[in-house]
């Protein structure tokens, strides 16, 4: 086995196990980007972050979020986007951060 491999081995070891230091993560080892051009091909349409998000930190076979920091990190977001949403409304905006049904 190779040094180098070892090495990384070790590290996505530790970080899999991470419950707070690290970023638990469920999709392979391919880059964001990609999961983005995946998911708007997927979609038919731009993926918005909270999407992203929302599908590399989802556990597939269960549905749960990997860790609570994830789960704390998407609801903030969330919320923050529900209150930027309203705001922009309640300026006359014409509501750009309304996200499809």
């Amino acid at each position: 086995m190779a040094p180098e491999f070892k090495t990384k081995s070790v590290q996505t070891q530790k970080n899999r196990a991470s419950e707070k230091g690290g970023s638990l993560y469920t999709d392979s080892s391919i880059i964001i980007h990609e999961h983005v051009i995946r998911m708007e091909q997927e979609l038919g349409r731009p993926a918005y972050i909270d999407e992203l998000f929302h599908q590399t930190h989802i556990r597939k076979v269960t549905g749960d979020f990997v860790d609570q920091r994830s789960k704390r990190t998407y609801e903030q977001f969330e919320t923050i986007f529900t209150q930027a949403r309203s705001q922009c409304i309640l300026s006359g905006g014409s509501n750009q951060l309304r996200r499809p049904s």
